[in-house]
């Protein structure tokens, strides 16, 4: 998996993503409340990204 950042550009919320290092078309993000590590956190907003891959490897579709 490769670490990677996206800021949504309509909320501004940042999330750490991963995206798939053997060719998948799946990448996930996280993110946890900015008080998540000092109080128990029950919510968070993830993002799950499926990308359609031609078979020369260019990216079709992404969808958000």
């Amino acid at each position: 998996m490769t670490a990677g950042s996206y800021t949504d550009a309509a909320t501004g919320i940042k999330l750490k993503t991963w995206d798939a290092t053997d060719g998948g078309a799946y990448s996930f993000g996280l993110a946890l409340p900015a008080d998540a590590l000092t109080k128990d956190a029950t919510e968070y907003i993830g993002l799950l990204v499926r990308r359609e891959i031609l078979r020369d490897g260019d990216a079709l579709l992404t969808l958000y």
